[in-house]
């Protein structure tokens, strides 16, 4: 009977030993499940961060971007009117030019001036 009672205690022991072996198995298993859950929740953490911060990198971009582009605009439209103005002045006769013209005309005004006067003054003979 003794024999009986060791044989079913060393049965139940090796059950024993087996079921706790499987429970350290599942804990092990589990401890190495959360640390790797904890380090994809650390990588995704970092790649979140990465990636604000490649946002905030691309708006300040965008706005200087944006401000490029007004100055560029202004530019453009500065360098219009200029091109605009530029003909204006262009089709202008120089001043040289204009002043020789005034000045002839002027003596052509004196000359009928004259030419009138004696006209009037003097009878037709």
């Amino acid at each position: 009977m003794f024999d009986l009672i060791s044989v079913h205690s060393k049965a139940t022991h090796e059950r024993m030993l087996e079921s706790l072996g499987q429970c350290e198995f599942a804990v092990s298993k589990a401890r190495l499940s959360a640390r790797m859950a904890a380090a994809e929740l650390q990588n995704y953490e970092n790649l979140s961060h990465q990636i604000e911060e490649d946002i905030t990198k691309a708006k300040m971009k965008i706005d200087k971007t944006k401000a490029e582009l007004k100055d560029a605009q202004t530019v453009r439209r500065n360098r219009i009117e200029y091109d605009l103005l530029a003909k204006v002045i262009n089709e202008q006769p120089d001043r040289r030019r204009t002043n020789e013209e005034l000045e002839q005309l002027r003596k052509d005004l004196h000359v009928l001036q004259v030419l009138h006067i004696r006209e009037n003054v003097l009878p037709l003979v």
